[in-house]
């Protein structure tokens, strides 16, 4: 398979001359996106990304290859982070929108038996040294079965229906607006990080509750920017 065709950061591009080749300091983020999409993005610490590809969440083999060749390569072509979610169209208007978790490089870390840690994963365990032949297939695996996670606690978040309720309330309040953008953030600061913490409702699989958390996340960015503009 070669992999390395996926992967949007083109070796054409002009290399970054301040950016330094380096196997620390990564990230893999992946992203849930439309149709059963996977969106994932090899970046350095700092946020310059070097890889960016597009796959099928289902298709374990191709998940696994990309993660083993992120892992492995040493990359020389970067691009800033922000121009590569600008050239990239989505159904929901932007990467923001979809749920989003990381994968950290852990530098050289060890377990209590002694194991270097390679990554950090979002699903509460670490991937080792002595079983980096098949991190990439646990990646792959992982990050199907952890939307699978995902989506059973939208559904029992959203049982019943009562929870619909809940989030127009929130609306309400959120939309019940003061003059001072300061004071207005600091009142419902608790309530957006209530928000901020059910992000998984974005891969829901309802649509109503789909767009209402995207108007409960547009109403808390759109508070928080507020917020800044005026605190900076």
């Amino acid at each position: 398979m070669n992999v390395d065709a996926l992967n949007k950061i083109r070796s054409g591009e002009r290399p970054d001359p301040n950016r330094k080749t380096t196997a620390g300091g990564r990230r893999i983020d992946f992203y849930y996106i439309d149709d059963d999409r996977l969106l994932i993005l090899g970046s350095t610490d700092d946020g310059y990304i070097f890889w960016s590809s597009e796959t099928d969440l289902n298709d374990e083999e191709t998940n696994r290859a990309v993660f083993d060749r992120i892992s492995a390569m040493q990359p020389t072509v970067f691009r800033q982070s922000y121009a590569d979610f600008i050239t990239t169209s989505f159904r929901r208007g932007g990467l923001y929108r979809y749920y989003h978790a990381a994968f950290r490089s852990a530098d050289g870390r060890k377990t209590l038996d002694g194991d270097e840690i390679l990554w950090e994963t979002p699903f509460g365990s670490v991937y080792v040294r002595s079983e980096e032949k098949n991190n990439g297939r646990y990646f792959a695996r992982g990050v199907r079965e952890y939307r699978e996670k995902l989506r059973d606690m939208c559904r029992w978040r959203l049982s019943g229906g009562l929870y619909l309720g809940v989030m127009r309330h929130y609306l309400e309040l959120l939309s019940d607006r003061r003059a001072d953008p300061v004071s207005d953030y600091k009142e419902k600061k608790a309530l957006i990080e209530i928000i901020r913490d059910e992000e998984y409702l974005l891969c829901s699989e309802d649509e109503d509750a789909l767009m209402l958390y995207l108007q409960l996340d547009g109403m808390c960015s759109g508070l928080y920017n507020e917020y800044m503009y005026v605190v900076r």
